[in-house]
């Protein structure tokens, strides 16, 4: 979902699923090593597509951002030396860290109050979408709080109905201490063999902050420079730049287009961008998506 206002790109998310949510799914990458070797792997296939004969890829020592990081071997052919590096949106990932870190204290709060027999999705509405934290006043998530816990209690028999239903709760616009911080709140019962997909414990997950931090445009750039300085002017000949498609929004596109004007002249021979989920029931289901940047 792209905001015009702010520059920003967000993501909608389906409030529970039958699968393990994404948070919470075992991860396809266990160390560094096995991170090169997999996605230069991913490279060599489509090399093999392309009637190169691949003998074998073998991944290097050296960890410099300079040196090769594998090297696949082919007959009849030079040896394609190969650097591979993530593209992480730093600053986005670390607001959003912080936003599950407040939400975990909302839950916290709340369960201070009453713990509760069935499980609840809690989406909150703030008045303006951000691409930065809104202030963390804990006065604030406290009050959050204690009208979340009474919303619970008091469409419980609702609520455990179990039926995936909304309640929704406006709050007026004024005279009302959640004014100035959120315009709803909606609560959702998850069905019986149903996870639900946001951040959450205890049979309490929420929607605020945790899926409502945008990335911008200005994030990607930031990071497009950052890999340019590192890798440009190595010993490889390939570049292979990858990301997690849950990380980046489902959005590779605007990478691509940041990273072909940063790379539009460097010193590697070919680079390609790579997105893929990096939890391992969701790669299973879903494809890799290749872009050629140069």
């Amino acid at each position: 979902m792209l905001d015009p206002n702010a520059n920003a790109v967000g993501g909608l998310k389906i409030g529970y699923s039958r699968g393990m949510p994404t948070y919470l799914a075992p991860n396809l990458f266990t160390h560094k090593k096995q991170e090169e070797y997999f996605v230069t792997n991913l490279y060599a296939q489509a090399l093999i597509y392309n009637n190169f004969h691949v003998t074998g890829v073998l991944v290097c020592d050296d960890d410099s951002n300079k040196g090769a990081d594998a090297i696949i071997k082919t007959l009849g052919s030079p040896d394609i030396t190969v650097q591979i590096t993530r593209f992480t949106l730093t600053n986005y990932l670390l607001r959003r860290k912080s936003a599950e870190k407040r939400v975990d204290y909302i839950i916290s709060k709340i369960l201070q109050l009453g713990s509760f027999e069935v499980p609840v999705n809690v989406i909150i509405y703030p008045i303006e979408m951000y691409t930065a934290l809104p202030i963390n006043k804990q006065k604030n998530d406290n009050i959050l709080a204690e009208r979340i816990h009474a919303l619970i209690n008091e469409n419980i028999d609702k609520l455990s109905l179990r039926d995936g239903s909304f309640i929704n709760h406006s709050i007026p616009p004024k005279d009302d201490p959640l004014s100035h911080i959120t315009h709803h709140i909606s609560l959702q019962s998850i069905p019986e063999g149903f996870h639900s997909n946001y951040f959450g414990r205890d049979k309490l997950y929420i929607n605020y902050d945790f899926d409502n931090i945008y990335f911008t445009q200005e994030d990607i750039d930031l990071e497009s420079n950052s890999i340019f300085e590192k890798k440009n002017n190595g010993t490889s000949s390939v570049l292979l730049i990858w990301a997690d498609f849950y990380e980046i929004l489902y959005t590779p596109d605007r990478i691509v287009a940041s990273l072909t004007k940063k790379f539009i002249e460097s010193s590697f021979e070919q680079i390609f961008f790579l997105s893929f989920y990096t939890k391992k029931p969701h790669f299973m289901e879903n494809p890799v998506h290749i872009s050629q940047i140069k």
